[in-house]
């Protein structure tokens, strides 16, 4: 029996093609596509990266009262529903890419509605795939290289082969991974130690856990067979009021991984997808769990592999990486 996928708000979708001009993608920085629930592009430091912005949602709530618009102010949502931590959610989640890597062109795709009354509505696993879908048609167009997935579903089997069967979504994650374009999502804050959340769980997804003060975070969900990669799991936020606020989770871990996959791309545009996880590997700080390793990638460690890479400097020789190597009960 296949479950259906509720994303605590995620989505299905008439899927409509607007007439924009097409972008040559030469032309442009290598971009992140977040999807998320709204995005506040008054903010200063938001409107300077925000490239495009895309509104998918399965209900007709997009700013034109349809379920699909593009251009600027589609992902946007009024103050009063950013009040809300549920629409306010991608507006942090921006802040802390950009934060993260302050050059990151950024390509915000709204995929949750909102109702009248400011409540999240329903939605399914149809927009997620429907949002992939749309980064796979315009990848070239915006010089999308990665997407960041915060969202996610914990409704999950108890057996070995837990993660929900979802072909449509699996697909596009896979198309998109064959172009070089890695699909990172959040493991999830359910604290579960042997199971991440869907669909971050799907084959060729790219799960992110949390690390915090060094160890994987209490909340972060991590399975030993698929968590490759963490990142820091706590920062600092704008919100829709333009405050700043502490956000934590594998929703931060996510973005900040992102934003240094693009900078790594950015700076070392002629690695491979293959050669750009191997170097990953290499300069992250391996994490043990189960006997298995993950790697926990630090910003700072990132710039100096770089800066040395530049320089010609053999990453083999680790010597400005600090490796901290732990086994986790």
């Amino acid at each position: 029996m296949i479950k259906r996928i509720i994303l605590l708000g995620l989505f299905s979708t008439l899927l409509i093609t607007a007439s924009i001009n097409p972008v040559v993608a030469s032309d442009l920085a290598p971009s992140v596509a977040i999807l998320d629930s709204s995005v506040d592009g008054n903010i200063v430091e938001i409107k300077k990266n925000l490239l495009h912005e895309v509104c998918i949602l399965e209900w007709s709530v997009c700013p034109n009262g349809r379920y699909f618009l593009e251009g600027p102010g589609s992902a946007f949502l009024p103050v009063k529903y950013g009040l809300s931590g549920t629409f306010d959610h991608g507006t942090q989640m921006t802040s802390i890419a950009i934060s993260t890597n302050p050059s990151i062109p950024i390509v915000f795709m709204r995929i949750i509605g909102a109702a009248e009354s400011g409540a999240r509505l329903r939605t399914s696993e149809q927009t997620v795939y429907q949002a992939l879908e749309w980064v796979l048609d315009n990848q070239l167009r915006f010089n999308i290289q990665a997407v960041a997935l915060a969202q996610g579903s914990h409704n999950l089997s108890t057996s070995k082969d837990y993660c929900p069967r979802s072909a449509r979504t699996a697909t596009a994650i896979t198309n998109l991974f064959n172009l070089g374009i890695p699909v990172f999502v959040a493991s999830g804050n359910n604290g579960d130690k042997s199971r991440v959340s869907w669909p971050g769980c799907l084959p060729l997804a790219i799960p992110v856990g949390a690390v915090t003060n060094g160890k994987i975070s209490n909340y972060s969900n991590i399975d030993p067979n698929l968590s490759t990669f963490l990142a820091v799991g706590e920062a600092k936020a704008r919100s829709s009021l333009q405050a700043q606020v502490n956000a934590s989770g594998t929703s931060v871990s996510t973005q900040v991984f992102a934003a240094m996959w693009i900078y790594l791309k950015t700076q070392l545009p002629e690695l491979s997808f293959a050669e750009s996880i191997k170097f990953l590997k290499e300069i992250g700080r391996p994490v043990t769990y189960q006997e298995k390793v993950g790697y926990w990638i630090d910003k700072d460690d990132l710039t100096q592999a770089v800066e040395n890479r530049k320089y010609g400097i053999s990453i083999s020789s680790k010597t400005y990486i600090v490796r901290i190597t732990r086994k986790f009960i």
